[in-house]
Formats: C-alpha cells, structure tokens, sequence
C-alpha cells in the first residue's frame, strides 16, 4: 500500500481505490473507512482422544470420600461396641467402595439410627458420583472436549506451532515492533512467497497459524459456518497491532474529500460495511477464491475396543495386585504354620 500512497501525491490520481493504515507517513489528507486491528488466526485445538476420557472424569476425587466414609463407618461401629476409635478400617471397605460405585452390597441387620445415617450418606453419594459419572462420560463422547488452548507465546512455541508470513507483511512487522522485541519471536516465522501464503491463508491449511485482520478474518469465518466444529479460530491474546485505522489516502486539496466522509459516515450508520464484507465472500466463492470448507470425516462414532485402553490397564493392574497380595498371604501363612 506504500505505492498507493505516494501514487495519490505524486501521480495524477484523483480516487484510489484501496485502503491503507495510518502511520506518521501517511498522507495527511486521508478518509478514515474502518477500525481494525492485526492479531493471529490458530489451528483449533485437537479433541481429546476417547480413551482419555475415563483419566479425565474425576474419578479420582472418589478415594478421599470413601476413605472418609470407611472410617466414619468403622469408628461408628467401634463405638457402639464398646471400644476406641481407630484408624484401621480395611475390612469395611470393600462395602464403602461399593457403595460409592452404586454397586449393592449387604446390608447388616438391627442398625441404629447412627449407623442407618451413614449408610444412608454412602448411598446417596453412590446415586450422585454414578450419574454425574454418566452424564459427563455421555456428554464428552457427543462433544469431546478440546486440548488446552494457546493463549501465549511460550504456549506457541512449545506447541511448534510456525506462523506463516509474506515477506512485505513481515517487512512491515519489522517497522511496527521494536527490534529487541521481534528478536525474542523470530523464531516463530516462516516466510514463504506471496501466493502460496494467500493460497494457504484462504485454505486454512491447519499447519500453521496466520496473522490477518478485521476485513479478512470474516470471509474466512464464513467459510467455516457448515462445518460441525470451526476449524480456526481468532486469537484474543495473540496480537500483533491492536488497534489499526483503515484509511483511503487522497490527493492534496481532493475535492472528493467531503462527499467520500459523507459517503462512509452514511455507509457505516446503515450497516453497508458489514453487508459487503459479508457479500464479499459469495463473490469470491463464484471467482474460486475461497469455498465452504466440509467435514473430512465422521462426526460421530461409537465406542471401539481400543477406547477402553486406559481402562483395561486398570483393570489388569488391580488383577495384578491382588494376585500378588494373594501370593504374599500364602507366603505369609505358611511361614507362620511352619
């Protein structure tokens, strides 16, 4: 846009068509058209993974309750049997942990009120965990939820993520940022010509991020709208100008000048911009710029054995265990009968 500004100085043009941001150099006759601002469009995070799903729901959060459920149950029948309280309640366990689980367990007979109370709480924390359990694990495989999103620089490096730049954009980051600055961020740039920027920027290519504006970044939105899940998205944190006024550059002494302020201020109070931007896209879906973006693959799938990964790890391990504990009893009782 630097030749569009000295054209409308030097050379014999009365209207150029273009914009261009104001800086110190700009031409200090110019009709301001749009606010807008530079920052980084990213790759959506990748959904997490169906067999980690069981690490993810909390179970864990399960361990202190029973603990506290299997001394309270075993210090309230110490209690009413005459004795002291103590911390060894390994034998009442195996009902707490049932319990907790919503598994049914026997009840003993001619408890007191005390006693019903407790097994009362370890009831109604079993109904709480098994549906909460449920309808966390339902929702997470029609939604699966997305890995951390990067909301920094260090998070976009340490993700390898490159962005991909043209060498004028980077040329112009060049004069926006301090040189001490950009150097901590080099690194994250891959410079690449012209064309295959734009032809990777307009595709979303999920490789790499790419630095647009407020004026592209709505033609790209739209292209994402009938996919189930966006593909990218506009980074609030990752900014590289923040505030960026869109300018027409005119002649000295333009006498277009006040009908163009005019024609903006009328086009902005009746929502033109907003309707162009929003056409734009149709028209650059006829040229075969841009097109709709379609999903790839099934959006749903059920439950597959090697979704259970996790969970039949757990499972063999606590086999393992007990086996070994089993062992060790043996071990143990025939020493003592010895």
């Amino acid at each position: 846009m630097t030749h569009l500004s000295e054209g409308s100085q030097i050379l014999d043009i009365d209207l150029p068509i273009g914009v261009d941001g104001l800086y110190h150099s700009s031409p200090k006759q110019t009709v301001p058209i749009q606010i807008s601002s530079w920052f980084l469009i990213l790759p959506m995070e990748k959904s997490m993974p169906k067999t980690g799903f069981f690490l993810n729901l909390g179970f864990q959060a399960m361990i202190p309750l029973a603990v506290v459920l299997g001394l309270l149950l075993n210090n309230a029948k110490r209690v009413e049997m005459g004795l002291g309280p103590s911390l060894r309640a390994s034998w009442i366990f195996n009902k707490v942990l049932r319990g907790v689980l919503a598994q049914p367990f026997i009840l003993p007979r001619y408890l007191s009120l005390k006693m019903m109370t407790i097994y009362w709480l370890i009831l109604i924390s079993g109904f709480f965990m098994s549906n909460y359990y449920t309808a966390d694990l339902a929702t997470m495989l029609m939604n699966s939820p997305k890995g951390k999103p990067i909301r920094s620089w260090e998070q976009l490096r340490r993700a390898n993520l490159k962005i991909l730049i043209s060498q004028s954009e980077l040329n112009f980051l060049n004069e926006l940022l301090t040189k001490d600055y950009l150097d901590k961020f080099v690194d994250f740039f891959e410079v690449a010509d012209s064309e295959d920027y734009q032809r990777k920027r307009t595709a979303l290519n999920q490789s790499y991020a790419y630095p647009a504006t407020l004026t592209l970044w709505p033609v790209l939105e739209e292209s994402q709208k009938r996919l189930e899940t966006p593909i990218f998205r506009k980074s609030e944190e990752l900014v590289l100008a923040p505030f960026i006024i869109m300018t027409m550059p005119l002649p000295k002494n333009s006498i277009f000048k006040k009908s163009l302020y005019q024609f903006v201020r009328r086009s902005q109070e009746f929502g033109l911009f907003q309707q162009w931007y929003s056409s734009s896209f149709k028209e650059a879906e006829q040229l075969g710029i841009v097109r709709y973006k379609k999903d790839n693959e099934a959006l749903y799938r059920g439950i597959e054995f090697h979704d259970f990964y996790f969970v039949w790890i757990g499972y063999l391990g606590g086999i393992l265990i007990g086996l070994v504990a089993f062992i060790l009893e043996l071990i143990m009782y025939r020493k003592r009968r010895v």
